[in-house]
Formats: C-alpha cells, sequence, structure tokens
C-alpha cells in the first residue's frame, strides 16, 4: 500500500505495457507508483505463456489488430528487436524461437 510518499509517475496497471513503464521510468530515477485493481500482477500477459510476438511486417500486424493505429504497429516492429535486447539486459531470460508461430 502507498504511503503518502511522494512519486514522479503512476502507473495505471501492472501488465506488460505498465511494468515495462514503470522500469524505463526507474532507470530515468523517477519515483514509480504502480497501480492494479486485480489481486496478482501480470494483466493478460500473465495467460500469454510468457511468448513476446511481433508481425514480421505491418500488414501481418493489422490482420492481428484490425483497426489499429499503423504508426504503433510500425514503432513496435521497427524497435520490437531493441526491446528485447533491452529485456536481456534487465536480466529477463528469453529464448529465441526463429520463426515460431502457433
Amino acid at each position: 500500500m502507498h504511503q503518502g510518499k511522494a512519486v514522479d509517475v503512476v502507473i495505471a496497471g501492472s501488465g506488460i505495457s505498465g511494468l515495462t513503464s514503470a522500469l524505463s521510468a526507474q532507470e530515468a530515477r523517477a519515483r514509480v507508483l504502480v497501480l492494479e485493481k486485480a489481486p496478482e500482477t501480470g494483466g493478460t500477459s500473465a495467460v500469454s505463456g510468457g511468448m513476446v510476438w511481433c508481425a514480421a511486417d505491418l500488414d501481418a500486424w493489422l490482420e492481428v489488430q484490425p483497426g489499429g493505429d499503423p504508426e504503433m504497429g510500425w514503432a513496435l516492429i521497427e524497435n520490437f528487436f531493441e526491446g528485447i535486447e533491452w529485456l536481456r539486459g534487465q536480466g529477463v531470460a528469453l529464448e529465441d524461437f526463429g520463426d515460431y508461430a502457433p
């Protein structure tokens, strides 16, 4: 429980986006508060089986994210491998399955 201490950033949700944002903010020396309404952390990433996925190109991404913002999709695709290396730098153990597709 938060005890009234000053924070610089408040993150709503402890899914992969929220926790990644919190870690990035902490790297920048921000004081972070993560708020989660569920009894456990993880959001939908807790049920993803730990898989980190990215589409091969924008058309494939839009098939999975119909109506998605193409600029956001392209940003994900363009920066995916940089993000993977950042995760590894945080001590996250990742296996490379290459072109694995379920």
